[in-house]
């Protein structure tokens, strides 16, 4: 599956075959048949409570399924907190409009801000929103930002959010459908332990083989999901190379394999006395850069030994930049230039301060 994601993807980027928002056949169907579980819970419940109205035990009963149904509602995206609208930052949305008008994209409305090695696009509420952690742009250089937003932007242009989003309201379906369906906890004051109770044999193998169905569905929705987002991560990747150029592309996703191994870094980094927020965030970004050269070494040979697989929203890096580096030529052009970035890092800069003083009083308060 790994590989047909990765061919698939390299075929319909050098045929210039145009991104769909349809999703995979199955994995529409599958969510649709997990999202029609409220509705049936909704009808369920108000045969019962209609059958002998007013008996009391159909209608508890049918009271009950109601209730599941609307626990288990399909719910919508919701705007990530503190977000900000464009008037908020202008540089920046000058920048996204320039790669927005150069791939086609609709503009960002929203630009949500995080202490994190993360960005992401997404729609919420008819709005299309930019996440960007602050972390990863510090860590970055001007052409690697620059690779980093039109990567980001590819994902509107290509309308990624909308072709996993049935799969998204389906999990949430499964993910409460399993909350439902956990035991129940006991404590037990003499021992000082929690344990799950059980209901008695018949009735835990019962829940017991609920519950693994469910989670076979959640695994093949994930997996359908996977393959969806996989490719989208190939095509923003080569629409990132025609904005930024290829080598900034490499050199931003080769940043990206030293965030995890020097996570224990930024686990245990503490605030020095009266350090500003600003200062604070570029000492976690600076993180990727501490490892010695062995350990250098060591990370890129792990990851070079990467295989494809469907189990991520995102293919082995190794593969997205042979990728990148097989596109032809006439793709992987610098097709755009910005020539503020220091006002765009001036205009960030209280933003990032604001981030790294909450993270400040969060580690302290830890």
């Amino acid at each position: 599956m790994g590989e047909h994601v990765y061919l698939s993807a390299l075929r319909d980027v050098a045929l210039g075959v145009p991104a769909t928002t349809k999703p995979d056949v199955r994995l529409f169907v599958l969510s649709l048949l997990v999202l029609s579980t409220p509705f049936v819970c909704l009808g369920v419940g108000l045969a019962l409570i209609a059958f002998d109205f007013p008996n009391v035990i159909t209608g508890v009963l049918g009271g009950t399924f109601c209730a599941m149904a609307w626990v288990l509602r399909p719910r919508k995206a919701q705007l990530p907190t503190k977000c900000l609208d464009r008037s908020d930052l202008p540089i920046l949305v000058e920048l996204l409009d320039q790669i927005s008008d150069h791939m086609g994209a609709p503009k960002v409305d929203k630009i949500s801000l995080t202490a994190e090695f993360n960005a992401f696009a997404g729609i919420a509420q008819g709005q299309h929103i930019l996440g960007l952690g602050s972390f990863l742009w510090l860590a970055s250089n001007d052409t690697q930002k620059l690779a980093l937003l039109a990567h980001e932007v590819a994902h509107l242009a290509n309308k990624d959010v909308q072709k996993n989003q049935w799969g998204y309201k389906a999990l949430a379906v499964l993910e409460g459908l399993l909350d439902l369906a956990e035991p129940p906890v006991v404590y037990y004051v003499d021992l000082g332990v929690s344990a799950r109770e059980s209901q008695g044999v018949i009735a835990d193998g019962i829940n017991a083989t609920f519950r693994l169905a469910i989670e076979v569905m959640m695994l093949a929705l994930l997996k359908l999901m996977y393959v969806n987002s996989q490719k989208a991560e190939y095509r923003a990747d080569a629409n990132s190379a025609a904005v930024a150029g290829r080598e900034a592309v490499l050199q931003l996703l080769d940043l990206t394999v030293f965030v995890e191994p020097t996570e224990r870094r930024r686990v245990a980094l503490w605030p020095h006395k009266d350090e500003a927020g600003l200062a604070l965030s570029q000492r976690f970004a600076d993180t990727v850069f501490e490892l010695s050269a062995d350990e250098r070494r060591k990370v890129l040979s792990n990851h070079e030994e990467e295989v494809l697989s469907v189990d991520a929203t995102h293919p082995p890096t190794r593969y997205r930049k042979a990728f990148v580096m097989g596109l032809p030529d006439s793709l992987a052009g610098t097709g755009l230039s910005f020539g503020k970035w220091a006002a765009l890092e001036a205009e960030l800069a209280p933003h990032f301060e604001r981030l790294g003083d909450d993270m400040r009083e969060y580690i302290r308060e830890r």
